[in-house]
């Protein structure tokens, strides 16, 4: 389950304020209604707060969960900043491909190929990003990965 400060929170958090309602923001970001659900509980148990006004349709975040909000779109962008001003340590030379994977698909086809290429070229590094489909197309977009493997959202099956 997501942690307080995990990505995977902001993105839940934007697929609930998108839709309003946890059924449809479930099926947006490919996990369980459950799942959403539990996971917002868990987190309003740590924070001992509410962060979602469900009194209201659609569903909207309370102060302290505009609050929360902020804050982790802050921690976004201070990681980003953070990993710019780590590359200039890189050596010259030094390659990064940078690959978007599904998770389920991650520990499988990664050891497939991944080790062989990581003999041949150890000049290169190899980044390994897991996220949900539609994160991932994000970042391909955004030029925050290379390539993705995995489903794209229009193909993935509803959970």
């Amino acid at each position: 389950m997501a942690q307080i400060n995990s990505p995977d929170m902001l993105n839940y958090l934007n697929a609930l304020l998108k839709h309003g309602n946890f059924t449809k923001a479930a099926k947006d970001l490919y996990i369980s209604q459950p799942y959403l659900t539990q996971t917002i509980q868990k987190i309003e148990q740590e924070l001992d707060v509410e962060i979602i006004n469900r009194r209201i349709t659609p569903l909207q975040l309370t102060e302290a969960g505009e609050l929360y909000y902020q804050y982790l779109n802050s921690l976004e962008v201070k990681q980003d900043q953070f990993r710019r001003q780590m590359t200039r340590f890189n050596t010259v030379n030094q390659k990064i491909i940078r690959i978007g994977v599904l998770p389920s698909l991650g520990t499988y086809l990664l050891p497939l190929f991944l080790p062989d290429f990581i003999a041949k070229h150890p000049e290169i590094t190899i980044e390994i990003h897991e996220a949900l489909p539609k994160v991932s197309q994000e970042r391909v977009i955004a030029g925050e990965i290379d390539f993705y493997l995995g489903q794209n959202p229009e193909t993935a099956p509803p959970i």
